[in-house]
């Protein structure tokens, strides 16, 4: 997520991560615990991009003057569901810190949260899903985005990709807003941002297991 949040936990939300290296050698995908703990760290940006007219091109630096120059990468769970979550902070003991509060469920600020939850030999793939509508009438139609995260990490330094598909208006199910319906929408729709993160690995979280 790029805009600022206020974040009260994080939920378990599909995402890629690709483990080049590791991958190459083994021939398979580690488990997500096991890719969790391989890249969990501190990591300084090197580049944040947006671009809000669509996702063909990187967009214009957000980097500059932002709050949030490094991220905090790491293992977590919720529900009895496991990810690997990475979190903007400003320097390693604030990455620390905001790493600590999210595996204990605590409330702070941060400029962007992704979380990855899925493994396979090409990594991890997943969405972000929002929906919403002006009533809970028939006839008022659901608008909402779709938002596609991946990761890929070679040898100390990660790039995260941000694709979100902005829907206007698509059909409710009955009265409710789904967010299959906003999926499939999202499939016929030209995607409508693009972020890019570049960060490259600076020191040990030392948090442990995060169960």
């Amino acid at each position: 997520m790029s805009k600022p949040m206020r974040v009260t936990s994080s939920p378990a939300i599909a995402g890629l991560v690709v483990i080049g290296s590791l991958i190459a050698c083994t021939g398979a995908a580690l488990s997500l615990e096991q890719t969790g703990a391989e890249l969990e760290g501190i990591y300084r940006l090197q580049t944040h991009t947006r671009n809000d007219a669509g996702c063909e091109l990187e967009g214009e630096s957000v980097l500059d003057g932002e709050a949030a120059g490094y991220l905090a990468l790491f293992t977590n769970e919720a529900m009895g569901e496991q990810y690997v979550q990475a979190t903007a902070c400003a320097n390693a003991d604030d990455c620390r810190e905001k790493a600590t509060l999210s595996r204990a469920m605590g409330t702070y600020w941060a400029a962007f949260e992704i979380v990855f939850s899925e493994a396979d030999v090409d990594g991890l793939l997943g969405d972000e899903v929002s929906t919403g509508s002006a009533s809970m009438s028939a006839d008022d139609p659901c608008y909402g985005t779709v938002a596609e995260h991946r990761l890929e990490a070679v040898e100390g330094a990660i790039r995260i990709e941000q694709r979100a598909t902005v829907i206007d208006e698509f059909p409710k199910d009955g009265r409710f807003c789904t967010t299959d319906a906003a999926r499939a929408a999202a499939r016929e729709a030209a995607c409508s941002r693009l972020v890019v993160i570049t960060a490259v690995r600076e020191a040990d979280l030392g948090l442990g297991a995060s169960r």
